[in-house]
Order: structure tokens, then C-alpha cells, then sequence
């Protein structure tokens, strides 16, 4: 009687868990098992993908990818913080820096002659935020946010065909130039709100 019970147990876990991943809509399915997919390749094998990623075709693709990543992050982060109002800051803040990222990446990639253009540099930098899965992490989130930095320079670098130190100095003054822009930006809307100007 007790080995029955204990058996029935995992059977009836096993029926609430694949319940309840058959009440989510074949498309919603599709998409998330589409999206972690391709982040997994991504954080994985990022030499693989930036080598068969399309350098053109739309902005959707990437951009969609990238505001799932930047929406688990931002609602992540505002649960950890207990701070929920930061969710929307966190999730503009971070499509801001991707769109202001590329462009500077893709002017300092060109000015090193480097051969991709806006579009090319702009999936690169936005796929690179599958990192965003992790960021949210306390502490450790230091980690994947680092790694970003090599997601970039391996992509860069297959894009703009530049050497290993000309990628480096892109993908590091991109980093800086963007925090920078980031910051003024937010010291600017601190301002604005103290003084209503």
C-alpha cells in the first residue's frame, strides 16, 4: 500500500507539471522553446552563432529577443529589490544602451575600418544581452554582465572583420562611452524632477 501511494505521488507531480505546461497556447510554447533556444546557442557557442547569424533581414528579430531578455531582467531585478517602480527603468535603460551601444560601436568599428554597418553591429550588440537572463542575480550577476563584454567582442569581430585588438578597444570605449551617456541621461531626469525644468 505505502510503494502504491509512493509511486501514485510522481505520477500525479508529473500530470500537474505537464498540465500546466499544455494550458499555455501552442504559440506562447513555441516562442519561449524558439527563445531559449537560441540564447542557450548564444551563451554557449557564441563563435557559432555569430558566425551564421544574418547581418541583415529587419530589426524585429533581434529586437524582440532583446526586449525579452531586457523584460526578465527588469521584472527579476524589481522582484529581488522589492522595488517594482524600477522595473520599467530598468527595462528602458537597458534597450536605450543597446540602441546607443550600437551606434557607437558601429562608428568606432567603421572608423577602424571595420566592415559591418549599423544593423549588423545593432544584432550583435542585442543578442549579446541574452546575459541579461542572469544579470538580476545578486552578486553573481556580475558575472554574466562581464561576459557580455566577450559575447560583444566575439560578435564585433565577425562583423566588422577587425583585428583581435581593434575589436578590443571597440567593444571596451563602447562600454565606457555608453555608461557615460547612460549616466548622464539619468543625472539629467534626477535633475529635471528636483527642479522641475
Amino acid at each position: 500500500m505505502e510503494e502504491q501511494s509512493s509511486n501514485e505521488e510522481p505520477t500525479s507531480s508529473n500530470t500537474t507539471k505537464a498540465s500546466l505546461t499544455q494550458m499555455m497556447p501552442p504559440e506562447v510554447r513555441g516562442f519561449v522553446a524558439n527563445y531559449w533556444g537560441q540564447a542557450k546557442v548564444i551563451l554557449f557557442s557564441p563563435q557559432v552563432f555569430f558566425r551564421t547569424m544574418p547581418t541583415e533581414g529587419g530589426y524585429k528579430d533581434p529586437l524582440l529577443f532583446l526586449a525579452v531578455s531586457a523584460g526578465v531582467n527588469a521584472v527579476l531585478a524589481g522582484l529581488m529589490s522589492l522595488q517594482l517602480p524600477l522595473i520599467g527603468l530598468i527595462f528602458i535603460a537597458s534597450l536605450i544602451a543597446v540602441f546607443v551601444g550600437s551606434a557607437v560601436a558601429c562608428f568606432l568599428s567603421q572608423a577602424m575600418s571595420g566592415k559591418g554597418n549599423y544593423e549588423a553591429t545593432f544584432r550583435v550588440i542585442a543578442y549579446s544581452e541574452a546575459t541579461l537572463l542572469f544579470v538580476w542575480l545578486p552578486i553573481l550577476g556580475l558575472v554574466p554582465a562581464l561576459y557580455t563584454l566577450v559575447l560583444n567582442y566575439i560578435g564585433l569581430k565577425q562583423v566588422h572583420q577587425l583585428s583581435e585588438i581593434k575589436t578590443a578597444s571597440v567593444v571596451l570605449l563602447t562600454g565606457l562611452l555608453t555608461g557615460i551617456v547612460l549616466l548622464l541621461t539619468a543625472c539629467s531626469m534626477v535633475l529635471r524632477s528636483i527642479f522641475h525644468f
